[in-house]
Parts: structure tokens; C-alpha cells; sequence
């Protein structure tokens, strides 16, 4: 093997040895951070979260479409994937919400309101509409 070629591959070894390293002590660093978050969550003074009545996802065809029913049957209020799985009849998996979830907020659908945190956007368009200037002004 050439001299210059096993130089140049030990050095490159080593940046990947350090850069693993440094992943590592950022991986550590943002478990912290998260940690440090879900405290502030949990100590938060947040209001429960309303029962939905079980009449509220009848007609609904996929988990799509139940969580989003779901989400905009009460605007204002936040759910997480664990929150959404307890209240969708049949529902057992938590991965397949959390993907409804990211797929609905991918689709505009509905809101990120935080880490792991869904909202309905129904309450933010409302807003919108009432905040536009000229909107149902007759002129």
C-alpha cells in the first residue's frame, strides 16, 4: 500500500473517530435540552384536556381522518400522539398515530404546536379571518 494512500487513510479514520465523539457529546447535550423541556411541560398549569364524546369520529374512514376530526372537534386545545391513542376507539399503535400526525401537519391540516405537540388549524384561520382588514366590510 502506498505510504501516502495509509497516511491519508489513518487520517481520515481519526476525523471520523472525533467526529463520532463530538455526535455523541451533541447527542447527550440534546437529551439535556429535551429533559430540561419536558419538565417545563409538566410543570406547566395547563388545562385538562376535554373527553371527546364518542359520537365525534363516526363516519370517519382511516386514522387520518379520525385524528383530524378528532384535533378540530375542540380548537385551542394541544394532543400528543399518547393522548390521541386513548380516545380513537380500536386504536393500539402508537406509531401509526404519531405518523397520522406528522403526515396531517406535513398536509397543512392541522398545527405543530410544540415537541409532540398537535392543534386544530381551524381556530388559527378564524383568526385570520376576523384580523383581515376589510374583510365583510361593505363598500
Amino acid at each position: 500500500m502506498n505510504r501516502s494512500l495509509r497516511e491519508q487513510i489513518i487520517a481520515i479514520s481519526a476525523r471520523i473517530s472525533a467526529l463520532r465523539e463530538q455526535v455523541k457529546a451533541k447527542e447527550a447535550e440534546l437529551r439535556k435540552a429535551e429533559a430540561e423541556l419536558d419538565a417545563l411541560f409538566s410543570a406547566s398549569d395547563e388545562a385538562p384536556v376535554p373527553a371527546f364524546e364518542s359520537g365525534a369520529v363516526e363516519g370517519a374512514r382511516s386514522l387520518n381522518e379520525t385524528v383530524l376530526t378528532l384535533i378540530n372537534s375542540t380548537p385551542g386545545t394541544q394532543f400528543s400522539a399518547e393522548e390521541l391513542l386513548t380516545r380513537i376507539p380500536g386504536a393500539n399503535n402508537i406509531n401509526s398515530v404519531r405518523s397520522a400526525l406528522a403526515r396531517l401537519a406535513s398536509q397543512n391540516r392541522i398545527a405543530r404546536a410544540g415537541r409532540g405537540k398537535y392543534r386544530s388549524l381551524a381556530e388559527m384561520i378564524q383568526g385570520a379571518d376576523r384580523e383581515a382588514p376589510g374583510q365583510g366590510e361593505e363598500g
